[in-house]
């Protein structure tokens, strides 16, 4: 049997899998990566060299585990939005993490010179600090001596595979869900660069997920030297591919963040121009997506600040607590998604809350209020599209937990498909490869149903008085 390594650099680990014959037989590693922030500037950083060290880790450790496994590939994903600039020499500084707001410095600036309604017609992205379009114009106004020495930009993904093997080229997932290329060709967008000054050389010849990139190259690897490198994508479109069985399933992924994702032939003309269209990550069409709001970091955020682990908590939210919170509504995911409520978040809140609740109805009222933001979004990309699914499919580290599953079938009213990120990853991984190198068999991916058990019309009730709760919340919120 063939085997692939994969690797996923995400947003605060690096998790690398060599698929095996069924789950049980792949051997996987996670390793946390550290960051570097500076909230009162909006920075997000973290030292590429320190990363890089972090991966070989990890390769080190999976070839451990499968001693005399030589992989017949290696694919790669990562976060979006998060690059590494170079020089023709190597890095520059340190790399930008997705989580940094840099970019909000360059908000006059750009809305200057186009205006939101252009940009998200010409990108598919209205604006938001996280993108890199931003974050490039704030460092091309900032920091000049760094962006006068920059001659490539490198998605993490893309700089994984630069070190990797020496050849540099920008994945189109990537480079689409950027806010730089042209939503219709699915190209970088030359008025940008001419717009914004943004150097043309820095930016890479485009390539789809599956291709093969180059091999491994690298002499600090002399057990992989010679494997070839696939290209992978952006975290979101690969874990959403592995979990689909068709084109038209719906995927929500459900982490720190949750972004819904679902392929459409056709460029969608939504009125009120709220998706974030991309390309998708084989194949025509455009992947077309919504998102949840920080999800997962405000369940980690209330864990924190009592003292619990997550286990610990979310038995808690299940055996101590009530449908509906008894009461408590906490306003820490996004039924809406746009322009608005992504630069301008509410934080973290509660509402309704008094002396006799308990810390177990604080975490119920965050779970429930994710199920509640995915249904808003989930109905909000089904009108985008004119289309309704009977089915949702759920991964991310959320489907750990199945009462999670279970209240989002509940309340959501549609039957979902629980597909671990873990099983989707490796499923995409021997798909791609599985493009350009013969013999490599596709992953079977084990699914979880669960189908709507209750019609406890508290569901359709809490849920609308969350949605009206968090719109009154954003209108009235100070700037």
């Amino acid at each position: 049997m063939k085997h692939v390594l994969g690797l996923d650099i995400g947003g605060s680990s690096v998790k690398g899998w060599l698929s095996g014959e069924g789950l049980d037989r792949c051997a996987q590693i996670t390793l946390p990566l550290p960051l570097h922030f500076e909230p009162e500037n909006g920075l997000a950083e973290f030292d590429p060299q320190e990363w890089w060290l972090i991966v070989g880790k990890v390769i080190q450790e999976i070839l451990a585990i499968r001693r005399g496994t030589k992989p017949a590939a290696l694919v790669v994903s990562s976060i979006r939005q998060a690059f590494v600039l170079c020089s023709d020499v190597g890095e520059l500084g340190m790399g930008i993490h997705n989580a940094d707001r840099r970019g909000a410095s360059a908000i006059p600036h750009i809305d200057g010179l186009l205006d939101s309604s252009h940009l998200y017609d010409l990108t598919g992205h209205w604006f938001a600090p996280q993108l890199p379009l931003p974050k490039l114009v704030s460092i091309r106004q900032y920091e000049t001596e760094r962006w006068r020495r920059i001659t490539k930009l490198m998605f993490v993904h893309d700089w994984i595979v630069w070190r990797l093997s020496g050849v540099w080229r920008n994945e189109k997932t990537l480079a689409t869900s950027s806010q730089l290329c042209e939503v219709k060709s699915r190209n970088w967008s030359q008025q940008l660069m001419d717009l914004f000054l943004l150097k043309e050389e820095m930016f890479g010849e485009l390539v789809q997920a599956g291709e093969i990139v180059g091999e491994v190259t690298n002499k600090e690897l002399p057990d992989l030297y010679g494997v070839p490198i696939v290209a992978g994508g952006g975290d979101a479109h690969f874990l959403a591919h592995g979990s689909r069985s068709r084109s038209s399933d719906i995927v929500a992924v459900a982490g720190s963040t949750t972004p819904i994702q679902a392929i459409s032939n056709n460029l969608p003309a939504d009125s009120g121009r709220r998706p974030w269209i991309s390309s998708p990550l084989v194949g025509p069409g455009w992947a077309v997506e919504v998102n949840a709001g920080y999800t997962g970091a405000a369940l980690d955020w209330i864990c924190a600040r009592l003292q619990w682990s997550l286990p610990e908590a979310l038995k808690a939210a299940w055996t101590a607590s009530d449908l509906g919170a008894r009461g408590v509504i906490a306003l820490t995911a996004s039924p809406r998604w746009d322009r608005e409520s992504w630069i301008r978040p509410l934080p973290f809140s509660f509402a309704r809350l008094n002396p006799g609740h308990k810390s177990s109805d604080l975490v119920r009222a965050v779970v429930e209020a994710h199920a509640y933001a995915i249904r808003a979004n989930l109905e909000s990309l089904e009108d985008i599209l004119s289309q309704r699914t009977g089915h949702l499919i759920l991964t991310g580290g959320w489907v750990a937990d199945s009462n999670f599953s279970q209240l989002l079938a509940d309340v959501t009213q549609r039957i979902i498909w629980s597909i671990t990120s873990f099983d989707a990853s490796v499923r995409t991984s021997t798909l791609l490869a599985n493009e350009s190198i013969p013999g490599i068999e596709p992953h079977k991916a084990e699914v979880e149903i669960y189908e709507p058990c209750s019609k406890d019309s508290r569901y359709s009730d809490n849920y609308r008085e969350y949605c009206q709760l968090y719109q009154h919340s954003i209108l009235n919120a100070p700037i």
